[in-house]
C-alpha cells in the first residue's frame, strides 16, 4: 500500500490500548484506499472492478446499494462516494464483516489487514480457518484459551492457580487487555510448579 509522508513518520500513528467492538474512521479510510490500490493495479476495467466490490461488499453486510445495470451506467455514474459513504457508516461488526468479505472474495490479503489492523490498534486479526476461507478473530483469544487448559488441570498448588487466574483476568476484558502482566504472571505460575 502507498505510504504517504505522514504515514511513513507514523505522524497519524497514536499509542493506544487495543480497541474492540470499535473500528476507528482511520482503518476505514485505509481500507478504501487499499481496495483502490489493487483496483488500479488491473488493466482497464477500475471502475467496473470497483463497482462490483462495491456492490459484493453492501450485499455481504446486507446494506441496500447505488443499482447501476450496465457497463456504460457504471461508467458514467459510479463514483466511490458510495463505497466510502458505506464504510464510515457501518457499524464495527460489519466493517470486520467487509474485511472477510475482501479477503475471501476480493483483492486483499491477510497480511495487509493484520497490518492495518496492528496499525490502527484495532483488537483483531485475520486467519485462515480449517475450510481456508478467512475469518477475523479477536487477537488474544489463543492467549485466553491456553490460561482456561492450564486451569482445568486443577493444579493442587494454590500460588499456580492464582497466577494463572490472574493472568487470565488480565486477558479476559476486551477493553483493559493487559498483555504484560498475563505474560509476567503465567511465568510466574511455570516458575512456581
Amino acid at each position: 500500500m502507498f505510504e504517504n509522508f505522514t504515514r511513513r513518520h507514523h505522524l497519524d500513528h497514536f499509542e493506544v490500548d487495543l480497541q474492540y467492538e470499535y473500528v476507528p474512521p482511520a482503518f476505514r479510510y485505509d481500507l478504501f484506499k487499499a481496495v483502490l490500490e489493487h483496483c488500479n493495479e488491473e488493466d482497464g476495467g477500475t471502475t467496473i472492478r470497483e463497482y462490483c466490490l462495491y456492490r459484493g461488499v453492501s450485499i455481504a453486510v446486507n446494506s441496500d446499494y447505488y443499482r447501476l445495470y450496465s457497463v456504460d451506467d457504471i461508467m458514467e455514474f459510479y463514483s466511490p462516494d458510495p463505497f466510502m459513504d458505506l464504510l464510515l457508516k457501518a457499524e464495527w461488526h460489519e466493517v470486520l464483516s467487509i474485511v472477510e468479505f475482501l479477503i475471501n472474495e476480493g483483492p486483499l490479503s491477510r497480511k495487509e489487514i493484520n497490518k492495518l489492523f496492528e496499525y490502527h490498534s484495532v483488537g483483531y486479526e485475520v486467519e485462515r480457518s480449517s475450510d481456508d476461507a478467512v475469518r477475523v478473530i479477536v487477537k488474544y483469544s489463543a492467549l485466553i484459551a491456553d490460561n482456561d487448559r492450564i486451569l482445568s488441570f486443577e493444579t493442587p498448588f494454590a500460588p499456580v492457580i492464582e497466577a494463572v487466574t490472574a493472568a487470565k483476568q488480565a486477558l479476559i476484558d476486551p477493553k483493559n487487555i493487559d498483555v504484560a502482566s498475563s505474560v509476567t504472571l503465567s511465568v510466574a505460575a511455570r516458575a512456581s510448579r
